[in-house]
């Protein structure tokens, strides 16, 4: 998460996730137009108690805040994830880059883990997916596609691809066999 700033970092206009930008910094996407992909700023005063201040994140859907001063100044950014470490103890970032599976069986199929980022497939696959989705991974395509917990055998479509799910582990999509049509 980035914030975006004009001339001053006392002049936040928006943020930056990484997770947005990236496909166009692998080659999957032509352009950018980094306002478009730039979201709302939400500013907090730096003085806001964090049990209030976990209660806007929940409100308004989000878990960046900019820290502003007494004099409306830019004083620090703060996250979801810095609160919980602060009394949990350190996290795993969820966008560390992770290796995958990504077996090709011939030129129209393949086998993916379910937990591939949908960066990384339209990185190995000719597809695109949209910029405002709500899922980050393969198995969250399928979940958000389907709009219910998958069987071993069931099917979602999208674009000329049709992605079938092959093995699971409780509710949790493992495999899944992409083919193009």
């Amino acid at each position: 998460k980035i914030p975006i700033y004009q001339e001053s970092i006392d002049n936040i206009k928006g943020i930056l996730y990484a997770k947005d930008i990236i496909p166009y910094l692998m080659g999957s996407r032509p352009k950018i137009n980094l306002k478009k992909l730039t979201r709302e700023p939400f500013f907090v005063p730096e003085t806001k108690p964090i049990d209030e201040l976990l209660g806007d994140f929940k409100d308004k859907k989000t878990n960046i805040a900019i820290a502003v001063d007494e004099w409306g100044g830019t004083s620090g950014l703060i996250t979801l994830e810095d609160i919980v470490e602060e009394v949990m103890g350190e996290l795993q970032d969820p966008y560390d880059h992770e290796e995958y599976s990504f077996i090709k069986k011939d030129e129209n199929t393949f086998i993916v883990d379910g937990a591939i980022k949908i960066y990384d497939l339209e990185e190995n696959i000719e597809i695109e997916f949209p910029d405002d989705r709500e899922y980050d991974t393969l198995g969250g395509f399928i979940l958000d596609a389907l709009g219910n917990i998958p069987e071993k055998g069931e099917e979602a479509k999208y674009e000329n691809y049709i992605f079938k799910v092959i093995s699971l582990t409780q509710n949790r999509i493992d495999k899944v066999e992409i083919k193009k049509e």
